[in-house]
């Protein structure tokens, strides 16, 4: 994704990636205000229906539910593009297909067993996402040209709106934290979860 925004709008990448962090860290703040004064899940859904009423609500429960479902399938076409670059043959047909459906399917059993299996699973996913990253980052610090980055180039409104619009999707996915749900121990006094 930081090549897509750097090709977009070049040299204002980094700065970028700052401000929309710190754009999308208020709107997070904001959805863990609200998820403070709610005891059930639903998220956006259950905020909007407390403010606005069920008709509001749906709308913005089907916005998100297209939201995340048209995530999850750029995600999941991503990973056949990914992996297409070391494997040819999965970026098209019966194959392509087995991968989207197999890992599709993985996730989904990690869900279904529960919270701390999901949970886990993001831990490690993150970590072998970040560690490969910042050995990147460091190792290519010595190639940084420092003149380079002094000129800042001219900008479009359409290069700046579709860079925008890449690092939302970067940065997007704490709206849907309060939707899973500990499961309910059957043995008393095994569940440490607030919603035992």
């Amino acid at each position: 994704m930081p090549s897509l925004v750097a090709a977009q709008i070049g040299a204002w990448s980094p700065i970028a990636f700052v401000l929309m962090g710190l754009a999308s860290l208020t709107v997070a703040l904001c959805f863990a205000e609200l998820s403070s004064r709610f005891d059930s899940t639903g998220g956006p859904y259950l905020y909007t229906r407390a403010a606005f009423g069920r008709f509001v609500a749906f709308e913005s429960g089907g916005m998100q539910w297209f939201t995340r479902a048209a995530s999850q399938a750029s995600v999941m076409a991503g990973i056949a593009v990914a992996l297409g670059y070391y494997w040819p043959a999965v970026t098209a047909g019966w194959l392509r297909m087995l991968l989207l459906v197999g890992v599709t399917s993985a996730l989904t059993w990690v869900n279904v067993r529960g919270i701390r299996q999901s949970a886990w699973l993001v831990n490690a996913l993150t970590i072998g996402k970040l560690l490969p990253l910042a050995l990147f980052i460091v190792v290519g610090l010595r190639y940084v040209d420092a003149g380079a980055l002094t000129m800042l180039p001219a900008v479009t409104l359409r290069q700046f709106s579709t860079a925008a619009l890449l690092m939302i999707f970067v940065y997007g996915g704490y709206d849907v934290v309060r939707y899973p749900r500990e499961r309910r121990s059957t043995h008393a006094g095994t569940c440490r979860s607030r919603w035992c």
